[in-house]
C-alpha cells in the first residue's frame, strides 16, 4: 500500500510541474504577442511621422498627430 501512495505521491508532483510549465508557456505567449504589437505601433507612429516629415508637415502638427514628442520627431 506504501508504493502505490508513493506513486500516486509522484503523480501528483509530475501533474503539478506539468501545469506549472504549461502555465508559464502560455503566459510567455501573451506577454510577448502584446510586447510585438506595442512594438508595431510604435514602429508605425514613427513611420508615419517619417513620411509627414518628408511631406513638409510641421513638426509640431507631426507630434499632435503620431503621438510622438518634438524631440523624437526631430531626431527622424
Amino acid at each position: 500500500m506504501k508504493q502505490y501512495e508513493e506513486y500516486e505521491e509522484s503523480l501528483k508532483t509530475y501533474r503539478d510541474w506539468q501545469n506549472t510549465i504549461e502555465t508559464a508557456k502560455i503566459k510567455g505567449h501573451a506577454e510577448g504577442k502584446a510586447e510585438g504589437i506595442a512594438e508595431g505601433r510604435a514602429e508605425g507612429r514613427r513611420q508615419t511621422a517619417i513620411n509627414l516629415k518628408k511631406m513638409g508637415v510641421e513638426a509640431d502638427i507631426i507630434a499632435k498627430a503620431s503621438g510622438l514628442s518634438l524631440d523624437e520627431i526631430n531626431k527622424l
